[in-house]
């Protein structure tokens, strides 16, 4: 809620550094920009790492929304304990076109989360986390990626909604390929 705002610009976890204590620190601010609060978005060329940037980067406009996306896309990561796009590999196949239902881990989580069965969508080592949290991470994360950047919420609210001071619902199902 500053008046000037720094843009990061690749959120990624490459891009986020643990302490001594699991501390998280963000680090490469090589490509990240300053805007003022009143702005809401920038022309600029498209900068960032592929599968975290935001759709509104592939059209060389960035907004303080953009580093959310990146965020959310960081945290399915991180949950789930793979890249978010990975293709399926076939012995018979090794050509075929990826099938972004099997491959696109943010389409398989929220399926899964639907069906009740997200616990088997996640890391192995998210067992040992209560599934409600889980859930609320997850919820989080699938409001940062949505494809409007009008439609997610800023970083104070993301934070809120991680600390559970605000409620955190399912967003609309718009997740697209």
């Amino acid at each position: 809620e500053c008046h000037q705002q720094i843009l990061h610009l690749d959120i990624k976890p490459g891009n986020i550094l643990l302490d001594g204590d699991l501390r998280a620190h963000v680090s490469d601010f090589g490509i990240s920009m300053s805007i003022t609060r009143d702005l809401s978005n920038v022309d600029t060329r498209g900068r960032g790492t592929p599968g975290y940037m935001a759709p509104e980067m592939m059209i060389n406009a960035v907004s303080a929304k953009s580093d959310v996306f990146s965020y959310g896309m960081t945290l399915l990561e991180l949950v789930g304990g793979r890249r978010n796009f990975e293709p399926s590999s076939s012995a018979d196949a090794p050509s075929a076109t990826p099938d972004f239902t099997r491959d696109f881990f943010p389409y398989i989580v929220r399926e899964k989360m639907a069906r009740g069965e997200l616990m088997e969508a996640v890391d192995a080592a998210m067992v040992l986390v209560d599934q409600d949290e889980v859930e609320a991470v997850v919820k989080v994360a699938l409001s940062c990626i949505q494809s409007r950047w009008d439609m997610r919420p800023s970083m104070l609210i993301v934070v809120d909604m991680l600390e559970g001071r605000v409620a955190t619902d399912l967003p609309p199902d718009e997740i697209r390929r």
